[in-house]
């Protein structure tokens, strides 16, 4: 597979899968999560609405034989609907300071991981029950 640009193409489902699956690459250059729970809640409202919400984006690269996902456009997006999902709504001011010190990044990282990754599997099973 040669490099690929996905607009729009996939549900919402399909990428917060790559997500949690660690195939989903988010670059050095783009910003933490910033969003807070009212931006959040609003993005919700406006799927509620049907009203316009810009595609999320995604670049399709290929690294050794392994297929990589880099997100282009919408990471803040994607985190907010994946938090959402799980009813997670970071303190913005907390986050910050804690991103601050670059050691403590990838520990944070880690730990949210295994958190994200425990209640997504809890979700899961929930929704089977429908």
């Amino acid at each position: 597979m040669g490099n690929r640009v996905y607009y729009g193409e996939y549900t919402l489902k399909h990428w917060l899968d790559l997500i949690l699956k660690k195939n989903i690459v988010l670059p050095e250059y783009q910003r933490y999560f910033v969003w807070d729970e009212n931006r959040v809640k609003t993005l919700i409202e406006t799927f509620n609405r049907n009203q316009f919400v810009p595609p999320i984006t995604i670049g399709a690269y290929t690294k050794g034989n392994t297929v990589q996902n880099l997100i282009i456009d919408g990471q803040q997006r994607l985190t907010s609907l994946l938090l959402a999902c799980l009813n997670i709504f970071p303190d913005k001011a907390k986050y910050a300071k804690l991103v601050e010190n670059y050691f403590l990044r990838y520990a944070i990282l880690i730990l949210i991981d295994k958190i994200v990754i425990a209640l997504y599997k809890q979700y899961l099973s929930a929704m089977e029950s429908f």
